[in-house]
């Protein structure tokens, strides 16, 4: 099981990601499917069978003719110069080959390509210095495999060799993590850049782990959370009229990051008006995926029926569920976020850094791999002063991964039952995280001991 992800080219997931990227001046984040039909249709006609495809600005499904009589409309073929759209054509019938007809369909009704320009931006350069053939998407393919050997060396530079192996194996283990760890285009990129920031953070350079918040933040947002510590130490000591000057450097920096990058992500073909389709691409998204049985997050819970056995697997039905309870899903997120915000101003850079992603969990639902993040939480408590936090968190992320992994080797559980299953780990690990730092503060009051955890 260990090596269940190490395959191939994963091709399904570098058609969205290489293509998206490459072709982002011209397809953008809603015309990649219907783009590659007409290239199709102007090249080796391998896809005249695909009668559907999903439709981007909607995420409904539309027929063939519907999305070509649009793409005419608008100038899909116009966009591209007659020497990008060989180009185009050329790529397209790569990952077709790869894939096959009889994939490609489910390819053309998928989710479409999401990072944000940010992303678009520092990858740009990368593919556009090779022409795509098959030793090239080979080279793709294995960029995550230094990437991850330059995640241990961080790890163990910066948190100690043990820490740093039960990290790894717990992110390898992990189900979220089956077929992504190899094959695909830089699906793991955010996690590197959490571990890079929180080592730098442990390591007192709060100017350069501040950039890796940033990319991170601007590239997949959620990244950002891990601003939330700085942020409120910051606002703390200023309301005293104190400033704190580590999280006063960090936020400086963060703040220069931020702006450099946006700026530079304006270069990556759409401009302003890129930012704009991709926040309203993530809207339509997260309404699609926030209460589907097989993402991760707290909302997703609110989608069950809990008065009934069993999992609620229809998407529609989880819908007007969700509509009855979004009341104690607001009221749940509420307390867990106050709840956060009381215990950050008191705890060390790391720590509250890390909380970053219980916020993360209460507010937003995600794919299952980038809750592999969640192996960082092994890293709460390294610093002196909160070792309180670490039995929580290490019997409760064996007892994920146990409990899912002996659902998976059960024939008769579903997928969704699986997830959900994760769901309600993940609260019960977030709430005894904060259970736990709570015990310390008030061991600590009693003792008369006041400010925020040792760094």
């Amino acid at each position: 099981m260990l090596f269940r992800s190490f395959g191939g080219v994963h091709a399904w997931n570098q058609y969205h990601y290489v293509l998206g990227t490459k072709y982002f001046a011209e397809v953008g984040y809603q015309d990649l499917y219907v783009a590659t039909l007409l290239a199709d249709a102007d090249g080796e006609k391998r896809l005249e069978k695909v009668s559907k495809l999903r439709d981007m600005r909607t995420y409904f499904l539309v027929t063939r003719e519907d999305a070509l009589a649009r793409a005419e409309k608008e100038g899909l073929r116009a966009r591209f110069t007659d020497a990008r759209w060989a180009e185009f054509k050329h790529d397209t019938d790569f990952y077709v080959a790869m894939l096959g007809p009889k994939v490609m369909p489910g390819v053309l009704t998928d989710l479409g390509f999401n990072p944000s320009p940010a992303w678009v931006i520092l990858n740009q350069p990368l593919l556009w210095l090779h022409p795509l053939d098959r030793d090239y998407v080979r080279t793709l393919a294995a960029l995550q495999i230094p990437m991850f050997l330059a995640v241990l060396a961080i790890g163990i530079w910066a948190f100690g060799a043990r820490t740093t192996l039960w990290l790894v194996l717990w992110n390898v283990l992990f189900f979220g993590s089956r077929g992504r760890l190899y094959g695909g285009y830089w699906s793991y990129d955010w996690f590197a850049l959490a571990i890079l920031a929180t080592a730098l953070v442990i390591k007192a350079r709060p100017a350069l782990a501040a950039v890796p918040v940033a990319i991170g933040g601007l590239m997949r947002g959620f990244g950002g959370l891990m601003a939330l510590a700085p942020t409120a130490r910051f606002s703390v000591t200023a309301l005293r009229r104190r400033l704190d000057p580590w999280s006063t450097r960090f936020l400086v920096a963060l703040a220069v990051s931020m702006v450099l990058l946006f700026t530079w992500s304006l270069t990556a073909g759409r401009g302003l008006h890129g930012w704009a389709d991709w926040y309203e691409k993530i809207s339509i998204h997260s309404a699609r995926i926030s209460t589907g049985g097989r993402h991760l997050g707290m909302k997703v819970l609110f989608g069950e029926d809990w008065s009934v056995p069993g999992h609620t697997e229809d998407l529609d039905l989880r819908r007007e569920i969700y509509a009855r309870q979004a009341w104690a899903y607001h009221l749940a997120q509420a307390i867990l976020l106050g709840w956060i915000a009381v215990l950050l101003p008191r705890r060390n850079r790391v720590d509250g850094a890390l909380l970053g992603f219980v916020a993360a969990f209460a507010t937003m639902v995600l794919s299952r791999y980038y809750y592999a993040a969640w192996s960082a939480l092994f890293l709460l408590g390294t610093r002196e002063g909160n070792r309180e936090a670490r039995l929580p968190v290490v019997l409760g992320l064996f007892a994920m991964l146990a409990v899912h992994e002996g659902e998976f080797l059960i024939p008769t559980t579903t997928p969704d039952s699986r997830h959900q299953d994760v769901n309600l780990l993940l609260l019960g690990l977030a709430v005894a995280t904060l259970v736990a730092f709570t015990l310390r503060d008030l061991r600590a009051r009693r003792l008369g001991t006041s400010g925020p955890d040792p760094d």
